[in-house]
């Protein structure tokens, strides 16, 4: 994603570091709890670096993945439960 069209809603997954004048990139794999600062900062090493593209994580999105495969695996698991109540009442017939 271009970073100077990050917004509140992303997070930075990469960080950049200028040694030996030559721009280098780390991979952060926990990300900041505040992600404003991390950006801002981004933003304004992007700007003086003419930076094009950096990795970002959207924030709120896998929420709603996590919520379905929630509800999907409750549903499931109750036909799995009758599955086995069927196969536990059939031993006494």
């Amino acid at each position: 994603m271009n970073p100077r069209e990050i917004n509140d809603f992303y997070t930075p997954l990469e960080k950049y570091k200028l040694v030996n004048n030559k721009i280098t990139s780390e991979i952060i794999l926990k990300p900041n709890c505040n992600p404003k600062t991390q950006i801002e900062e981004l933003k304004e090493f992007s700007k003086r670096h003419n930076l094009k593209q950096t990795w970002v994580s959207p924030l709120t999105p896998f929420i709603w993945p996590i919520f379905i495969s929630y509800i999907l695996l409750i549903f499931l698991f109750s036909f799995d439960l009758l599955s086995n109540l069927g196969i536990f009442a059939s031993f006494f017939i």
